[in-house]
């Protein structure tokens, strides 16, 4: 003959372990994001520590009307020229556009870059505010 059954006991404490485990593994494996981005974009901050400037660099600053490097306004016409003496040694590029400014704008200046083999770029950016 069979023994007697027992009654099925479920132990609490065990089950209660299990699921803290569970529960610690999906919060350290979920990614929690602010905003949701079309693309993974690693932005400079605005009030960040600040980089260290090197000695051959030049700054460009584009906007909707003007077209200014290091601190001299000129046309874009003369771009190519003014490039052709400075990026002999392929300085560090630290290139600003304003918002408003138009894309063509802004490709123009990339394209002389590239004739003029100034590889070295960093773009400026601002992060979007809320």
């Amino acid at each position: 003959m069979r023994p007697p059954k027992r009654p099925i006991q479920l132990e609490l404490a065990p089950m209660i372990d299990v699921i803290f485990l569970l529960l610690l593994f999906f919060m350290v494996s979920t990614v929690f994001r602010k905003d949701e981005l079309a693309l993974a974009l690693n932005l400079p901050s605005v009030g960040g520590s600040s980089m260290e400037a090197e000695a051959m660099q030049i700054v460009i600053e584009l906007s909707a009307e003007a077209l200014a490097i290091d601190s001299m306004i000129l046309p874009l016409e003369k771009l190519d020229s003014y490039l052709e003496t400075k990026c002999l040694n392929n300085p560090l590029i630290e290139f600003r556009s304003a918002r408003d400014t138009a894309f063509e704008r802004t490709a123009l200046i990339l394209a002389a870059l590239s004739r003029h083999q100034c590889t070295r770029l960093k773009i400026q950016t601002k992060p979007i505010e809320p």
